[in-house]
């Protein structure tokens, strides 16, 4: 089955150094809603606004449609609204539309890049990552391939929102 590591990624760490206090949000936001989300704000203290998805709030059930929108006025507008400093964006987690993304953001005012970062493997030689093929024993539902394999190595865009 393979073994995981507990640790933070090189984003947390640059995170972590910078003033406490300074909101963040992954996206996209489907990326959160996994428990080891979590354990990165333990690594770079930084308040998060998202978390493990079993049983969300009405508001922010709500507040997922425009978040969903990303990147768009709407989105930009609601992330300032809950002081939001830093959207840390998974560029694979995109799949081929991430050149299309990434311009949508550089095209947003107020909102500008600030450092990027490769994740460091987590998950080691196991079926998960879709490693070994298909099989009866293996069936595909059980595999993480193409853009969701992202979700837990990917390249992390990090844009600060100036506020308004």
């Amino acid at each position: 089955y393979g073994y995981s590591e507990v640790r933070g990624q090189p984003v947390d760490d640059w995170l972590a150094a910078r003033p406490t206090g300074m909101p963040v949000i992954h996206l996209p936001l489907e990326k959160t809603w996994y428990g080891w989300m979590l354990y990165p704000q333990r690594v770079h203290g930084q308040p998060i606004a998202y978390g493990y998805g079993t049983f969300m709030p009405s508001a922010y059930r709500e507040a997922s449609k425009p978040l969903a929108s990303w990147p768009s006025r709407a989105a930009l507008a609601l992330l300032r609204q809950w002081g939001i400093r830093y959207v840390l964006v998974g560029a694979r987690s995109y799949g081929a539309v991430w050149p299309t993304v990434r311009q949508e953001i550089g095209d947003l005012a107020g909102v500008r890049q600030v450092a990027i970062f490769e994740d460091q493997p987590l998950y080691h030689g196991d079926r998960l990552l879709g490693l070994i093929p298909p099989s009866p024993d293996v069936p595909v539902t059980e595999l993480v391939s193409g853009p969701q394999r992202a979700y837990l190595q990917d390249e992390i865009h990090v844009y600060e929102i100036a506020p308004k």
